[in-house]
């Protein structure tokens, strides 16, 4: 018995041992330097740079919104919000980190977005924003899924006028 656990406990260790390292801070400075390009293409309004950096099965939840599916989904998205008066997006990054194995990671982002209203008023506001990357075959970062959220809580309804009687 003692013979065949040491005969199987060889394949394993070897196995193991033939395990490929990651080099996690080459991963987390790849995939932070990943991020950055995501913020430049949206601050430079680079349609085609924002969606090259979203697998083609890509989610993204917008806030108070329809869930967006697929790279065709995500470029109509960011074709309407190029399309915003007065858009602005400035990001401040919160935090990298990188799975064991180096295939996945997330982001999160501060920023404040600003818009031109209906009624010409430049309106902002601070949003929270976390992007789930994969690690593609060819070595490079792409967003699988994209959520965003305000830390303001909505505004509240308009007040119902009170009826005389």
């Amino acid at each position: 018995m003692k013979g065949l656990s040491l005969l199987l406990a060889v394949p394993v260790a070897a196995g193991t041992a033939c395990a490929p390292r990651v080099d996690l801070d080459a991963e987390r400075a790849a995939l932070r330097q990943a991020d950055s390009a995501y913020s430049a293409a949206v601050q430079s309004k680079s349609l085609d740079a924002i969606v090259a950096l979203y697998t083609g099965d890509a989610v993204m939840y917008p806030p108070n919104g329809p869930t967006v599916s697929g790279i065709e989904g995500v470029r109509q998205y960011a074709t309407n919000m190029l399309d915003t008066p007065g858009l602005a997006i400035a990001f401040t990054p919160v935090d990298v980190q990188v799975s064991g194995t180096g295939a996945m990671g997330y982001t999160i982002n501060h920023a404040r977005v600003t818009v031109t209203d209906p009624t010409g008023t430049t309106v902002s506001e601070e949003i929270r924003d976390f992007h789930v990357w994969r690690q593609e075959a060819d070595g490079r970062w792409k967003v699988v899924v994209d959520i965003w959220n305000s830390p303001t809580p909505p505004a509240p309804p308009p007040a119902t006028p009170t009826r005389r009687r």
